[in-house]
Parts: structure tokens; sequence; C-alpha cells
């Protein structure tokens, strides 16, 4: 399953329609959309491997899962340790 991210103004029932009519052109099953609301469903969602703040519209990187206090401070580490970010497979 990938993730479609993009920003729109006003035009959201447009870009939905479109969207899903994309999708099932090209036999793409869309099982969900998030939105940016006030009024959000939840506080926090997890999109392109980020976590998205839905309220306030802010995306976030979680870099707790990264322990680097052991190593080296070599280029290579710093270099992994870096692209953990965003890749964290």
């Amino acid at each position: 399953m990938d993730n479609c991210v993009t920003s729109v103004d006003t035009e959201l029932s447009e870009f939905v329609n479109g969207a899903t009519e994309l999708m099932k052109l090209r036999s793409f099953e869309l099982k969900r959309m998030g939105k940016t609301s006030k009024d959000a469903d939840s506080a926090q969602s997890h999109v392109l491997g980020l976590l998205w703040e839905v309220k306030e519209d802010l995306l976030f990187c979680d870099t707790s899962h990264i322990d680097t206090a052991c190593e080296p401070m070599f280029r290579r580490n710093v270099l992994s340790c870096i692209q953990k970010v965003f890749d964290p497979i």
C-alpha cells in the first residue's frame, strides 16, 4: 500500500473524487484518506514513515529509536544515523 500526500485549500471534495476515480482506473484500492481539521478524529497519524499532527498539520521525525551514544563519531556512523530518520527500515 502506498501513501499519497498532497495539500489542497478548498477543493477537497473535488480532489477526493478525482483521486478515487484515478485509483479505480488503475486498479488501486483506496483504503482511506486523512485531512487536516480542527475537529479531527485522531490527534496523530502515520504518513510516509513520519508522524503527522493532524490538527496543526505538522510532520515530525521520531528519533527516539536511534541510539548512537556508544558508537564512535566516524563519517560512516554519522551518515548511517542520519539515514535512519528518512528510511526507518
